[in-house]
């Protein structure tokens, strides 16, 4: 199927609100039609938060129609090693069993194709669906480690790209009973990844510039903070006392082009009662470095 067509009928099956929806869009546009990142302040469309739900509740359906007891959403990361490794980003238990949904959100899964199915249905380009795991062929250990702590009766893993690219996987699984579906529903699955794999990388863009954003104000407001700071100081050194001559009135007012800046002056006191000098530097440029070379004056 084609994935206009794919993502015609993904859209569809939600019962969203417009601005859900126009969320939705906007990314699919920004992310295939442009093949970029995500461009546009998505947040003016949507609250971020209302349209995970919305992924959330979507799947949360599929878990019930398939009998299945929960899904798990790892988006595909780089470490500073260049390193691939799955990261939790979303897990959802029937049971509600948050000490263990805790420990997973805890574990990132290295790339490894042996013994882990995650790397596998990546690699493969493939659908992975188990009716009853058998432990005995759990080799890795990161599998290992992953089934103590989630011990899957039965599952289906489905590889998760937009276009070319990997985003991620999603499994969903079972402890209790066997997964028993049809190869209808497991095409269905199929073709709904690649939708959700365009909403979850447009989630995982918005969320990462949503970061940067807070980081950059944080640093601003430090910077800010301090340049006040350096404000002060500076005024410090300017002259406290104007010098008092009989018949004439001084004053004066400093103002820099930033918020420090390179002028600097000062009243040299003559012994002489009718004298007075005045001191005046002018660093060339503005801004901090200019101000760093008035301190040394």
């Amino acid at each position: 199927m084609d994935d206009v067509l794919k993502w015609e009928n993904f859209i569809s099956k939600f019962r969203a609100e417009k601005d859900i929806k126009d969320f939705l869009e906007e990314s699919r546009k920004q992310l295939v039609e442009k093949k970029a990142g995500l461009q546009k302040n998505l947040y003016e469309l949507a609250d971020i938060e209302r349209v995970k739900k919305f992924l959330y509740t979507f799947l949360q359906l599929q878990v019930k129609k398939i009998g299945a007891e929960g899904f798990l959403i790892y988006s595909l990361e780089e470490n500073i090693e260049n390193e691939l490794f799955f990261k939790p980003y979303f897990i959802f238990s029937e049971k509600e069993n948050h000490e263990m949904i805790n420990t997973l959100m805890r574990l990132n899964i290295p790339y490894d194709t042996d013994g882990n199915a995650f790397a596998y249905v990546i690699a493969s380009h493939k659908v992975i669906y188990i009716r009853e795991v058998d432990p005995e062929l759990i080799y890795s250990k990161a599998s290992k480690d992953f089934f103590k702590i989630l011990p899957l009766k039965s599952h289906i893993t489905l590889p998760l790209f937009l276009e070319k690219n990997p985003v991620g996987v999603i499994q969903f699984y079972t402890l209790q009973n066997r997964l028993d579906v049809s190869d209808e529903v497991l095409k269905i699955l199929e073709q709904d990844s690649h939708s959700i794999a365009m909403v979850l990388k447009s989630l995982i863009l918005y969320e990462r510039m949503l970061k940067n954003y807070n980081k950059i104000k944080k640093m601003t407001l430090n910077l800010r903070e301090e340049l006040i700071l350096a404000q002060k100081i500076q005024e410090s050194l300017l002259p406290k006392e104007l010098p008092k001559l009989e018949g004439i009135k001084i004053s004066f007012w400093y103002k820099a082009m930033e918020a420090i800046g390179g002028d600097f002056f000062d009243f040299l006191i003559s012994r002489e009662k009718d004298r007075v000098g005045v001191f005046i530097s002018d660093v060339a440029g503005h801004g901090v470095p200019a101000a760093l070379i008035t301190t040394m004056i």
